[in-house]
């Protein structure tokens, strides 16, 4: 291929921010270079180095470096299959799960988006969603694949390529865990990744109005990773990122896994929400650095007091929306 070698290019993007924090910025030559084919790329590079570490944790799991870039793998020789490749979209209605995070990642390896459809959308919402992603195929876990019954169009029309399910779940679609299991063998063309390429679309909720597709480019995605790491984080390796919020939102992708991915740390979820059982969740998954979004800190800090409080490994908070008098009485807690 002619022009400058692709990590170049990244190291472009990279320029655009002053030198970070913490050291980072002597290494973003060589995390630049990771970046040769997307995420994935830096995925793999992991995988080599720390190939044992903690790469995601959730309800559904856990995997390694090396067990996570074994299945983006499988999964992008999958959709290849399917004949998805440079340009096309996969729409994914998932609750939090693995799939929200391995999928998008796969599908950039092959220049393609995955469009994260809020997972309470239902009826004509969701069928405008899918039309406005221009959805090739869809992923749908079993609680919601109730949903494809109320859509304003045939199904066929809105996922030419296919439908599949994540999970336990429907009997009417294809099992996507066995069909990835039977992906074809053999090695992916290196494809260079451009900052411009579109790694998610990110949807509003439709609750006013339908919902509104935001792109996020890997430019947009990379970025704020860098300057959530350098300028406020700082987290290491062994860190552990933890998000009970729904992975289709912009703040477990671009302050969450961005910044993880980043910082070569482990990434985590809850299944939902739930102020009770936050710092059970939080313990179980090893998490060392918290995700907020509005009232969160406060709901956690209006909890009644437990003797085991302090009973976990958080260090950390990083989001929006904290209401300044919370913060004294969350860290006093």
């Amino acid at each position: 291929m002619s022009g400058p070698p692709a990590w170049a290019v990244w190291a472009e993007v990279l320029r655009e921010l002053p030198d970070v924090a913490g050291g980072l910025g002597p290494r973003l030559p060589a995390i630049a270079r990771q970046w040769w084919s997307g995420p994935a790329g830096r995925v793999q590079g992991l995988a080599r180095r720390r190939p044992n570490a903690l790469a995601l944790a959730g309800p559904d799991g856990r995997w390694t470096w090396r067990a996570l870039w074994a299945q983006i793998d499988a999964t992008a020789r999958f959709w290849r299959a399917q004949g998805v490749g440079a340009g096309d979209t996969v729409a994914l209605l998932l609750g939090n799960r693995a799939e929200a995070i391995i999928l998008p990642l796969a599908l950039s390896r092959l220049g393609a988006s995955a469009a994260l459809v809020h997972p309470t959308l239902t009826g004509a919402a969701l069928t405008h969603a899918l039309r406005t992603a221009r959805a090739k195929a869809l992923v749908v876990d079993g609680p919601r694949a109730g949903a494809l019954a109320g859509l304003d169009a045939p199904l066929a029309r809105l996922a030419p390529a296919g439908a599949w399910c994540a999970g336990p779940g429907d009997a009417d679609l294809p099992d996507l865990a066995e069909a990835v299991a039977r992906a074809p063998a053999g090695r992916l063309p290196r494809r260079r990744a451009r900052p411009d390429d579109v790694l998610l679309y990110l949807f509003t909720s439709g609750t006013t109005g339908l919902p509104k597709a935001a792109p996020i480019t890997l430019r947009r995605f990379l970025l704020p990773g860098l300057a959530f790491q350098g300028f406020a984080l700082g987290a290491r390796p062994h860190d552990v990122l933890f998000t009970p919020l729904p992975l289709c939102h912009a703040s477990a992708w671009i302050v969450g896994y961005a910044t993880a991915l980043v910082a070569g740390a482990g990434f985590a979820w809850a299944e939902r929400f739930s102020a009770s059982r936050y710092w059970a969740d939080a313990e179980a998954v090893g998490a060392t650095i918290g995700l907020y979004v509005g009232e969160l800190c406060r709901y956690l800090v209006d909890q009644p007091p437990r003797p085991d409080d302090g009973a976990h490994g958080v260090h950390t908070f990083v989001g929006n929306g904290l209401r300044g008098d919370v913060w004294p009485r969350f860290q006093a807690r």
